[in-house]
């Protein structure tokens, strides 16, 4: 005896549909606060450009010091006196020498909050009572 086609049968009876729970909270502050992390500055992006840069810097800091010879060492130091912005600024007289003096001895810091007006002039014009002499 030969199958028979099953025909299937659409109900007749039609069920409410289930509303989705919220999965999160719905309030403004939430919301802003998940819009904000996925952001491009909080991606995975922006930690491998970090760490590019990083790794950048390490391998040409490695490269400068292999290819050193012993005639001429390659020894970097951030913390140098000419590092500093103002020390290019110090004149001849008597005071700015005794300044410079003074600068050599102790380390540049890491960070400096002078803000540079450009490249022709010092950061702080009260800091250099002549600063218009030495700019020329």
């Amino acid at each position: 005896m030969p199958q028979q086609k099953r025909i299937k049968r659409k109900s007749r009876k039609k069920g409410k549909k289930r509303k989705l729970k919220r999965r999160h909270a719905v309030d403004k502050h939430t919301h802003a606060r998940r819009r904000h992390a996925r952001t491009l500055r909080h991606s995975h992006k922006h930690r491998i450009a970090g760490e590019i840069h990083t790794t950048n810097a390490l391998l040409t800091q490695l490269l400068k010091t292999a290819s050193s010879t012993e005639s001429k060492p390659y020894h970097y130091d951030k913390r140098h006196h000419s590092k500093d912005p103002e020390y290019k600024w110090f004149g001849g007289s008597e005071r700015d020498q005794k300044r410079k003096k003074f600068r050599e001895q102790i380390p540049y810091p890491d960070v400096s909050f002078l803000r540079p007006q450009g490249e022709y002039y010092p950061p702080h014009q009260g800091n250099f009572p002549d600063w218009h002499q030495l700019a020329v």
